[in-house]
């Protein structure tokens, strides 16, 4: 809950016109709905309608509640979802200007990769059976979509039907779309659709796993999977103090300060140690 907060605080601090949502399936309490309320978040409960049948998706069965965000939230205008885990460092109004495509994160995973147990490989396969027939598809990251008012629908409508071929070919043993990335990569390979780079990314700052490039400060949102126990909760204590770098430090400092938070750069000595013993204990392994 801590990142969740943290994340919308983040579009606050620098998106303050946009209207910001906590979806979520279960009521999370008054404590938690008046911390949402400090950072102009409002609570939204919405019934986790998708859920799967036993089975389904041994991991990340939960993904799949982002179809009844899409579906049921009470937004009429532009629509961007994004994981609690995503913290925003930047103007995000570069979105609003794009009205006529869906922004999303393209993947770079190759055709064969096992991606919850299912390629984009077998992944076209279903698409043909779909009657849409591709040689291979796109497969985007399902922390961060932006949905023009103008498309929703359809989204709504492609999903729909992506969600119905699941549970059924899952009944008759076959190949299925595992997960919500699955469901609206089929969504959106049929309309017109943004890839997002230049906004988002998804950055590994794990102790076996780093994908930092140096150029994240051109972002505005950084996806963060390895630190919602770490950097998450150590910033979760700036946003409830209104007096902390979190809500006074200019723009390009912000982003200095959060990047050291997260381990971006300049990481401390300890967490420098750790993750080098992780990457060292990685190649010994793969050896």
């Amino acid at each position: 809950m801590k990142a969740s907060v943290v994340a919308l605080a983040s579009c606050q601090r620098w998106n303050p016109a946009w209207d910001r949502v906590f979806v979520t399936s279960e009521d999370p309490g008054v404590e938690w709905r008046a911390e949402f309320a400090s950072v102009g978040a409002r609570v939204e409960v919405i019934p986790f309608a998708h859920t799967p049948p036993v089975g389904f998706a041994p991991t990340f069965a939960g993904s799949l509640y982002l179809l009844d965000a899409v579906d049921q939230i009470a937004l009429s205008d532009y629509l961007l979802l994004i994981d609690p885990d995503v913290l925003c460092v930047g103007d995000l109004s570069g979105l609003l200007r794009e009205q006529g495509a869906i922004a999303a994160l393209p993947l770079p995973y190759g055709d064969d990769h096992d991606i919850n147990r299912l390629s984009r490989t077998e992944a076209a396969r279903i698409h043909d059976a779909l009657g849409e027939p591709r040689t291979s598809v796109s497969h985007y990251g399902g922390e961060f979509y932006g949905i023009p008012s103008s498309l929703r629908r359809a989204v709504i409508e492609r999903a729909a039907t992506a969600w119905r071929s699941a549970l059924d070919r899952y009944e008759r043993g076959l190949s299925y779309f595992t997960t919500e990335e699955h469901i609206m990569g089929f969504a959106l390979e049929g309309l017109p659709t943004r890839a997002s780079t230049d906004i988002v990314n998804r950055i590994w700052t794990a102790h076996r796993f780093r994908s930092v490039t140096g150029n994240e400060a051109a972002l505005a949102l950084w996806h963060l999977p390895a630190e919602k126990e770490r950097a998450f909760a150590e910033m979760h204590a700036a946003v409830i103090d209104r007096g902390s770098w979190f809500w006074t430090l200019p723009q390009e400092s912000f982003v200095e300060r959060a990047g050291r938070v997260a381990g971006l750069h300049h990481r401390k000595p300890s967490r420098l140690l750790k993750d080098i013993a992780a990457q060292a204990r990685h190649r010994i392994r793969r050896k």
